[in-house]
């Protein structure tokens, strides 16, 4: 396909492959960044998980990272955590055999191929080599990496293992923090009762203290995010500030992704359609030749010994700034459906540091069939219904 002129993105485009070589333009980029959220079009490419593994790795090793937060339910991840630390070996034997692959098993409910895929297990034995590389050179604890999972769809529960976590590795910061979740308790063990009043005004949300839980969890940390949802870069700007903050969204044009077309039902390798003609995707496609990525800002150190974000390229910035839409597939594709299904306002160099765009990817492998959901415990109720969409 022809390149259009009047596009700077060729200029600008970092070629990329599964090659660890590739991504050294975007660490330079990344600098001393605190947090680096990679995104993701979809729930379901294999490309998306591939690259963003390769990543994550990278900035484990070279950057020093000590954290990867997991869009997923704080216990369910915790498992991970216990394997990738060889947490529990001698009071719960059976863990002696535990493997990359069984750690994932506390992902039960639907959609379990979010993270019982093909990607999953190589990943996470990486991390515990690493960790036992670790402990073998130095033998400090604190340089090692853990897993935690960001979201609280089984409230209580997942409130719980935070506060039984911090009461084995920080005793005062557990006591803080059983506080803070205080202010759920007056809604006992049904979350709907929280969602209903604080709609209604009746009552004021617990907004403020899950955040600062979440701030006092990470904030002595590097972390890596593997997450996908578009409101969380904002957030982490506004906590962490702007240059402490590196974002990286991933877009697609054509392919096969993994997704089921109602919520509990079967994933099925889907074809994606074409993209909207005033999508951001489609620009890419059209203007780009090959598989590569776009820095819009770096973080750089001043000499006063700080850090801030600077503007790559300004006639690239403009130019991807421009009203587009963006396409955003989760764990169900409503292809009869897509403009309002599956597309969002974008405006990709405020939103993004650095966007990747693959032209053509396929849906990820999941390690094993999705069943029926087992059913909540203690009331909660399931938060990730219907907003898998």
């Amino acid at each position: 396909m022809p390149i259009a002129e009047s596009s700077p993105l060729q200029a600008h485009l970092h070629p990329l492959t599964l090659k660890r070589s590739t991504y050294d333009p975007l660490l330079d980029a990344i600098g001393n960044a605190q947090v680096v959220l990679i995104g993701d079009g979809s729930h379901g490419t294999f490309e998306f998980y591939a690259h963003r593994a390769n990543l994550t790795q990278r900035l484990i090793e070279e950057k020093g990272f000590t954290v990867v937060a997991l869009e997923a339910d704080w216990p369910d991840a915790f498992r991970i955590n216990r394997y990738i630390h060889q947490e529990n070996q001698d009071t719960h034997p059976h863990l002696h055999h535990e493997t990359a692959k069984t750690a994932l098993g506390a992902f039960e409910r639907f959609p379990k191929w979010m993270w019982k895929n093909e990607i999953m297990p190589p990943f996470i034995d990486f991390v515990k080599a690493f960790n036992a590389d670790v402990l073998k050179d130095n033998g400090d604890s604190s340089n090692q990496v853990s897993f935690y999972g960001i979201d609280l769809y089984s409230l209580r529960r997942s409130s719980e293992e935070v506060i039984a976590y911090l009461e084995r590795v920080d005793p005062e910061a557990a006591k803080a923090t059983k506080h803070r979740y205080a202010c759920f308790e007056k809604f006992g063990d049904d979350s709907t009762c929280y969602a209903n009043a604080t709609q209604s005004g009746m009552s004021k949300t617990c907004q403020q203290e899950a955040i600062q839980n979440l701030r006092d969890l990470i904030q002595n940390h590097r972390s890596a995010h593997l997450i996908g949802e578009i409101n969380v870069g904002q957030r982490c700007r506004e906590l962490f500030g702007a240059e402490n903050v590196f974002n990286i969204g991933f877009l697609t044009d054509q392919g096969t992704v993994t997704a089921a077309y109602e919520w509990d039902e079967p994933p099925r390798l889907l074809t994606l359609n074409p993209p909207i003609s005033q999508s951001i995707e489609k620009v890419f496609n059209e203007t780009t030749e090959g598989d590569g990525y776009i820095i819009t800002h770096r973080i750089e150190d001043t000499p006063e010994g700080e850090s801030k974000k600077v503007e790559v390229n300004k006639e690239v910035n403009e130019f991807l700034n421009k009203p587009r839409y963006q396409r955003f597939i989760g764990v169900l594709y409503k292809t009869a459906t897509e403009i309002p299904s599956h597309y969002t306002k974008c405006r990709v160099a405020d939103q993004y540091d650095a966007v990747v765009h693959i032209k053509k990817t396929r849906g990820i492998q999941p390690l094993e069939p999705e069943d029926e959901f087992k059913g909540m415990t203690r009331g909660d109720l399931d938060m990730t219904y219907p907003f898998g969409e």
